[in-house]
């Protein structure tokens, strides 16, 4: 039976490196900081995707696959605080020796949390052994194109309803679409285990079944 852990990251931007580094007046805004920071990238590269530095993690979804069994689970930086999330997370995958893997291209995380953990000191061995299902036989296909093309709802597709009102509903719409984000992970990595034959399509089936019930889909 495959164990697994799949993962993805919340990104948005750091506001205090962002006025650290163009040593902006301290009585700008949070939103007025990200802007600056996404014109002058606008500017640059033509993009608003900023470089890792810029960028910090606001929560990190989990997903785990044991036995047939899944488990899904999401903390918040606001909640554990950034240096602590990180290094409960990086704790627990080292302690986990499983399969693990992500969709690391999302918003750059893999190259964000590169950067957190040099910032806070923190021991990155496990993230090594990460398989990044972006960077395989799926090339430049995005999650949602990815979701709709297997049969999978995503919160950014248009056709995802979430339960959430009011202020918690950004919160809660952002948590979905990287819980949604780790489940595609785990399918991509179903499918190419599938196509090397270390994985029936039986047993794939059966596992992307409970993963369609675990996630509503």
């Amino acid at each position: 039976m495959l164990d697994c852990v799949s993962f993805q990251l919340g990104i948005e931007p750091d506001v205090e490196a962002i006025r650290c580094v163009y040593d902006l007046d301290p009585a700008l805004s949070d939103s007025d900081l990200a802007e600056y920071a996404y014109q002058r990238q606008r500017a640059l590269e033509g993009g608003d995707l900023l470089p890792p530095h810029l960028m910090r993690v606001s929560h990190v979804s989990t997903l785990r696959l044991s036995g047939g069994r899944v488990a899904i689970n999401t903390a918040a930086r606001k909640t554990h605080g950034e240096r602590a999330l990180l290094a409960s997370f990086l704790g627990e995958l080292r302690q986990t020796p499983t399969l693990l893997c992500c969709w690391g291209d999302a918003a750059q995380q893999l190259s964000v949390l590169r950067c957190r953990a040099m910032f806070y000191r923190l021991d990155l061995t496990a993230i090594e052994r990460c398989e990044d299902l972006s960077r395989s036989v799926f090339g430049k296909m995005s999650l949602v194109h990815l979701a709709r093309m297997l049969g999978f709802s995503h919160p950014g597709s248009g056709s995802f309803k979430a339960d959430a009102k009011g202020a918690e509903h950004e919160d809660r719409m952002s948590w979905l679409v990287s819980e949604a984000g780790a489940a595609l992970a785990l399918v991509a990595l179903l499918r190419q285990q599938c196509m090397t034959g270390e994985l029936t399509a039986q047993a794939c089936e059966s596992i992307e079944d409970a993963l369609r019930v675990a996630m509503q889909c």
